[in-house]
């Protein structure tokens, strides 16, 4: 089996091949030869089936997390950045003489027996208008990074 460093390198070389190359490695990779379309067609599916085989299958919930993404995109919806903590992170944020908890679970947020899927839902109960969660939580400065 190749080393995945190996299978990173080819992938990205597959732009530079001329459509002929391409043609001969989908025939190692499938097993079959390559169906009649372009460079640009052929060249993602054989990087993602490449890279497939040497990580593994994408698992059921990142699919489904993909088919998600795909539909807002379509639905011209904008996709917010998935820029919280691996679960199980406890953010703390102490205001004043208050302390307040947030768990980070697969499904969202835990915050006083409460469910919350962002952190601007978990920002306004604290403050008790609509805020910017990251912000709060000193996950992105007022200049948005």
């Amino acid at each position: 089996m190749e080393r995945k460093e190996e299978i990173e390198k080819k992938v990205m070389n597959l732009e530079k091949k001329a459509l002929e190359e391409v043609r001969k490695i989908w025939k190692k990779v499938y097993g079959e030869g390559a169906p009649r379309y372009s460079k640009k067609y052929l060249i993602p599916r054989l990087a993602y089936r490449m890279q497939e085989k040497a990580y593994g299958e994408i698992s059921r919930k990142g699919a489904k997390r993909l088919e998600y993404l795909a539909d807002r995109l379509e639905k011209g919806k904008r996709i917010s950045s998935d820029k919280l903590p691996v679960e199980g992170t406890e953010l703390i944020l102490e205001r004043g003489e208050e302390t307040h908890a947030v768990m980070v679970t697969d499904k969202g947020l835990i915050y006083r027996e409460g469910f919350y899927t962002s952190l601007s839902a978990v920002a306004g109960k604290i403050m008790g208008m609509s805020y910017n969660g990251p912000l709060l939580f000193g996950m992105r400065d007022k200049n948005g990074s």
